[in-house]
């Protein structure tokens, strides 16, 4: 179909659009068939029609079949990226969490961006640790497994968020591009933890994900409004597991962590954030430590290496009070500093 036709369909026509439209649209943006302005206005409309799991599963069809070479078939790998866009400003929690797990055993292969929508970005706070994040392709999934975490910057593999980075920047809202990118995991990965800017994505990701064929997901929103399992309140939660669909609701206190207002665990800037994660990995009690083990218990469990969050959240804490989460940043770094001059 014409571009411009498509946009006109997608603007003007209220039908829903059906996953192989969306398709179609993710391959014009991806393979440069779309200017700035079309790419602008289809992501604004797409935003105003509101997420579907058609429209999901559509662009994130185009994205994996792009990325297919890197399929590495291996069911343990576990990816820990969300959403975000939440506005709440919070803390680099999940690549904190990445840490954690592969401290705990877990081979994590983060997928993630240079910051977007917030000031931190994972990509930020990595440079920040002293992790260079231009690793080609090849050797950032060679660091799954030589160092037990990898980070898969989305422009690495593939040109669809290069062409699609400058429209989203210049738009300044959360847009599609922020629930696909964590279905779009460059290596194919089976378990993953995700966490969503919005309580009505919870459903629409978990149909996307068991449409993909994962094993064990948990798909999250704090009811406070974050895209984390929320120490400040209690957290939403659909499960996929073993091809069956269930809900829950985490409670921290019932967990054992104690509730505390949202902005005491604020992040800032990259100077900011950066020692937020060196504090939390090397054993600092805090709020910010109890976020980190919430979100690392619910991957622990989601990787098979506990039977419950709760169970996870122990294996977390020896994971960082041994010093091996630590010392996984330790060895990526050198890995990192070998392959990047």
């Amino acid at each position: 179909m014409e571009v411009k036709k498509l946009i006109s369909r997608i603007v003007e026509d209220s039908s829903p659009i059906e996953e192989e439209e969306s398709y179609t649209v993710a391959c014009m943006m991806i393979d440069g068939k779309m200017n700035d302005i079309q790419i602008a206005t289809a992501l604004t409309a797409l935003k105003m029609r509101g997420e579907t799991p058609d429209i999901l599963f559509g662009f994130t069809k185009a994205l994996m079949e792009r990325v297919s070479k890197f399929h590495l078939g291996d069911a343990e790998l576990i990816d820990t990226c969300g959403t975000g866009g939440d506005g709440k400003n919070t803390f680099n929690i999940s690549t904190i969490s990445s840490f954690v797990l592969a401290g705990g055993g877990v081979r994590v292969a983060k997928h993630g961006n240079r910051s977007i929508t917030s000031n931190c970005g994972s990509a930020d706070l990595l440079l920040g640790l002293g992790i260079d994040i231009n690793l080609p392709p090849e050797r950032a999934i060679e660091a799954i497994y030589e160092v037990g975490i990898g980070f898969l910057f989305a422009p690495l593999f593939h040109t669809a968020m290069k062409n699609v980075m400058r429209p989203r920047r210049e738009l300044g809202f959360k847009t599609l591009f922020n629930v696909v990118g964590p279905l779009s995991n460059p290596v194919g990965v089976k378990r993953q933890i995700i966490g969503v800017f919005s309580e009505d994505l919870l459903m629409k990701v978990v149909r996307v994900l068991e449409r993909k064929g994962a094993i064990h997901c948990l798909v999250f929103h704090g009811l406070d409004g974050t895209d984390e399992i929320s120490i400040s309140g209690e957290t939403r939660v659909y499960e996929l597991k073993d091809g069956k669909i269930k809900t829950f609701t985490i409670v921290p206190e019932e967990l054992g962590i104690r509730r505390v207002p949202l902005e005491v665990v604020k992040g800032g800037d990259v100077e900011r954030n950066t020692s937020i994660a060196l504090d939390v990995l090397s054993g600092e009690k805090s709020p910010y430590r109890d976020s980190v083990l919430l979100n690392s218990g619910a991957g622990f469990y989601v990787a098979g290496k506990a039977s419950s969050i709760a169970e996870g959240i122990k294996l977390a804490e020896e994971a960082i009070d041994s010093g091996a989460a630590l010392d996984k940043v330790r060895k990526l770094a050198e890995f990192t500093r070998r392959y990047v001059s």
